[in-house]
């Protein structure tokens, strides 16, 4: 969509499947911070793409993602500033909402083609790594790609 402005480019995405999460929300990003929206777009598409490439080929899915994304965290002092929810200043920062963080994940995974799904719950957002109807385990983006049991969801919601 040559010469589309980020929100013609936006709705256009979001309504083919897959949904590319990341280019959304690179794209959602210009409306909050117009100046550098061209940069940041192209920016983050590189980011996401270089950390995929940076996963180790072999070991479990989880901890291949984990090895390149357990610098990302969730800061509470940061919590309700607006560039926790604006993925380029996510990736840059490495710091984030519990949901921005996820799609972080979740579009590294994509990336690296394994499979992964995101999961709200009250008051947070974690991803899970696998097939959903098999084998998966949970994860959560907030603290550094912490494995989590059904005990711990339970505490997060």
């Amino acid at each position: 969509m040559t010469g589309a402005t980020p929100r013609e480019r936006f709705a256009q995405i979001v309504r083919t499947e897959p949904v590319d999460l990341g280019l959304a929300t690179l794209l959602l990003a210009t409306e909050a911070c117009p100046q550098s929206a061209d940069h940041d777009v192209a920016e983050g598409l590189r980011t996401l793409q270089a950390l995929a490439f940076t996963l180790p080929s072999k070991g479990r899915a989880a901890d291949r993602l984990r090895s390149s994304l357990a610098n990302f965290q969730g800061d509470d002092r940061e919590y309700s500033l607006l560039r926790s929810s604006l993925l380029p200043h996510v990736l840059r920062r490495l710091r984030g909402l519990p949901i921005m963080l996820s799609v972080v994940w979740l579009e590294v995974a994509r990336r690296a083609e394994i499979p992964a799904y995101g999961i709200g719950l009250a008051g947070h957002f974690i991803v899970g790594i696998g097939d959903p109807d098999g084998f998966h385990e949970l994860v959560d983006p907030w603290h550094r790609g912490r494995p989590l049991r059904a005990s711990d969801l339970r505490r997060l919601t």
